[in-house]
């Protein structure tokens, strides 16, 4: 269970006590072994995976590991980094990557409806995360909630952001919005990502170098907002329901 094979590896040798803690906490309760763990994690993934352990510290209650994958083709590569942390009841979301090349099929988000199905499954109470990239508006949409001190600095860009789009939205539109971002709180977050109006994007163009028009959501959280950390709570019913409707779309498209 604990050696290195065609599928997994250990960059360091797990010890007595890093054995023991994965047989009390996971073989035994769930018959999963460090490979099953990396395949629930990935569940939705199909092809080759390569399960890479950084470390399972059993004193400490924690472990980090890396999934590897590809789907059919070359260049088709795909990876997420995930940390268990028992002291806190939780999963960190370290880092994921889809390649351009398979990108926009919906792979990323069902990589964490993977984890999140995982941690309801393992017990597990919450998933942290640092938003970066598209994951600024991807996680939201997931459910995702900024923590207080991001929501600060999210909401001054936002505001700022709205009043540059009283043309594209009308003036009252545009202000109800705003007004909105500056007297909510961070789960204001999911519904700035939720709108839908079309507003012209200030980095697409088309042939014609004319802006593309894009969501307002996608837009604000996309172009005039930064990285930001924050985390899913398994036992908020209304996290949860937005994962599942995002979840949902996915399946639908």
């Amino acid at each position: 269970m604990f050696q290195n094979a065609n599928r997994i590896k250990f960059n360091r040798p797990v010890d007595e006590a890093g054995r023991a803690w994965w047989i009390e906490r996971f073989y035994g309760p769930f018959g999963l072994t460090p490979e099953g763990m990396g395949d629930l994690i990935t569940k939705s993934a199909v092809g080759d995976k390569l399960i890479i352990y950084d470390f399972i510290d059993g004193m400490g209650h924690a472990f980090r590991l890396r999934v590897e994958g590809s789907l059919s083709g070359p260049g088709e590569v795909w990876f997420v980094e995930r940390t268990f942390e028992l002291s806190g009841n939780l999963f960190n979301a370290d880092e994921m990557f889809v390649a351009d090349k398979i990108r926009g099929a919906g792979l990323g988000r069902r990589l964490m409806g993977d984890l999140i199905e995982a941690c309801e499954t393992l017990q597990v109470d919450r998933i942290k995360i640092q938003a970066r990239n598209i994951g600024r508006y991807a996680w939201l949409r997931m459910g995702f909630r900024p923590d207080m001190g991001s929501w600060i600095e999210m909401r001054k860009n936002l505001i700022d952001a709205l009043l540059r789009f009283e043309e594209a939205l009308g003036r009252d539109a545009a202000w109800r919005t705003a007004e909105m971002v500056a007297k909510g709180g961070p789960e204001t977050a999911n519904v700035v990502a939720s709108l839908e109006e079309p507003v012209p994007s200030r980095q697409l163009l088309d042939s014609f170098m004319r802006p593309v028009q894009v969501p307002l959501g996608k837009a604000l959280l996309l172009e005039w907002t930064g990285d930001w950390s924050g985390e899913f709570m398994l036992a908020d019913p209304e996290m949860t329901r937005i994962a599942a409707k995002y979840l949902q779309e996915d399946a639908c498209d």
